[in-house]
Parts: C-alpha cells; sequence; structure tokens
C-alpha cells in the first residue's frame, strides 16, 4: 500500500510535524508494509540531505490548483492522502484557505484517493490586540471545511476531537485521539527505575528568568532532580 503525506516541512528542517510524519512513516513501513512519499507544502523549504528514505516532493506554489493538479496527476499512485493539518505551518497567519479549497475539490474528484486528516493543532488564541484573536474565525471557518471534506479525521487530544465532532455536525463521527509519541527516540540502555534520577527535560528556545521560580517549584513538587534543557539559547 502505498499513501502520500502533506506536511509543511520535511526533515532535516526543524518541524514537529514533519518529524512526527516521518517517524510515523517509518513505523508503517517496518510494521504494516504501508510506504509513505511526502509532499512539502510548507512556507518554508529545506531540500533534504543526500538520498532521502522517503520520496520527497516539494510543492511549486501554495494554490489549490497547484495542490489539485500534483495529487490528481498521481491519483493512481497513492490509495490515500494524509494530511498533517497545522494551520500556522501552510500559511504564515494561520488561515490557509488554498488548503481549504484544494481539499475540498479533492473530495469531489472521481477516482480520489482516500483523503485522511490528522489534526495536530486547531485555532489560535490570543489578547484582543493580537492578530490570532481577530483572525480565530477564519481559522475556524478553514479547519471547518477541511473536517467536512475529509473521508476520515485524526487529531492528537480528545478535547480537539470533541471540536472536529462538532464542526462535522456530527457527534456520532469517528473522530479518534491519538497522543503523539516521542521523537527522540528510545535509549538502547535500559535500567531499573529504582536506579533512575527522577529528571525531566525542558524543550524551549528560550525562559524568561521570571519563569524559573515556577519551575523550580514543579521540580520539588513532583521530586525532580535532574533537570535537562534542549534549546536554541543557553537557559538564564
Amino acid at each position: 500500500m502505498k499513501i502520500l503525506q502533506i506536511t509543511p516541512r520535511v526533515p532535516p528542517s526543524v518541524c514537529g510535524v514533519g518529524d512526527y510524519a516521518w517517524l510515523l512513516a517509518q513505523a508503517l513501513r517496518d510494521g504494516h508494509d504501508i510506504h509513505s512519499s511526502f509532499l512539502a507544502a510548507g512556507t518554508t523549504w529545506t531540500k533534504p540531505e543526500g538520498m532521502a528514505e522517503f520520496p520527497v516532493f516539494r510543492l511549486p506554489e501554495l494554490t489549490a490548483n497547484a495542490l489539485v493538479d500534483f495529487i490528481a496527476s498521481r491519483a493512481g499512485d497513492f490509495e490515500a492522502v494524509v494530511l498533517h493539518m497545522s494551520p500556522y505551518g501552510y500559511q504564515k497567519r494561520g488561515v490557509p484557505f488554498w488548503l481549504a479549497a484544494a481539499w475540498r475539490r479533492l473530495s469531489r474528484m472521481k477516482a480520489a484517493p482516500r483523503l485522511i486528516t490528522m489534526f495536530h493543532e486547531l485555532y489560535a488564541f490570543g489578547p484582543m490586540y493580537s492578530s490570532a484573536f481577530w483572525l480565530q474565525p477564519l481559522q475556524k471557518c478553514v479547519l471547518r471545511e477541511v473536517a467536512r471534506t475529509s473521508d476520515r479525521l485524526r487529531a492528537n487530544r480528545e478535547a480537539y476531537a470533541d471540536w472536529l465532532r462538532l464542526a462535522v455536525k456530527d457527534t456520532n463521527r469517528e473522530v479518534p485521539a491519538f497522543p503523539v509519541f516521542s521523537n527522540m527516540g528510545e535509549s538502547v540502555l535500559r535500567s531499573d527505575s529504582s536506579e533512575r534520577w527522577n529528571g525531566m527535560t525542558v524543550f524551549a528556545s528560550t525562559i524568561q528568568p521570571k519563569h524559573l521560580p515556577l519551575l523550580s517549584e514543579v521540580c520539588r513538587s513532583i521530586g525532580i532532580k535532574r533537570l535537562g534543557w534542549i534549546g536554541t539559547q543557553e537557559p538564564p
């Protein structure tokens, strides 16, 4: 079985959604003989280095016509198209109307592959003076259109699944919620839990000094004795 996975970016780009989809492709291939190709359709692009593990294509332009033409020309190559929905990855303000329009057109196409959407994020929140506040209705409009024209829906949180059922006006619609697995991998060295330190790793580009007291309080309350840091700046 062959599928096409649409993501904003693919490794080595810094993109959690791209990492998730890539690891998913590995598991589908190794465990279920399902083979993935990737279509990068994000606002930025980093070409994979050397020979990529999976076939990777780049959408030439972020338009409905470009996406529909790409899939229509390869309709017989894939049994399903999996869209990893993270709105800001496909449009800088989180309102990719072009993507919603393409998804609607694909849903009406004869002999179209099955359309599956995995929702990694929904709409943004923010104070009244922020763009997120004013653009939220438009973001919801895009999400509803994509959800209503998908053959299958998936989400990574139960709250997202509940919202999607309301969005498609079908509270009985099957929307499984699959928690996001770690993209850090598993250590090959295993030890008994009694021999391990209680530790926690913080993933953040930076952290404000004012947040350190709260972080320290959390560590003390749950018995954390070792704190790791992964980010682009030195911790304060």
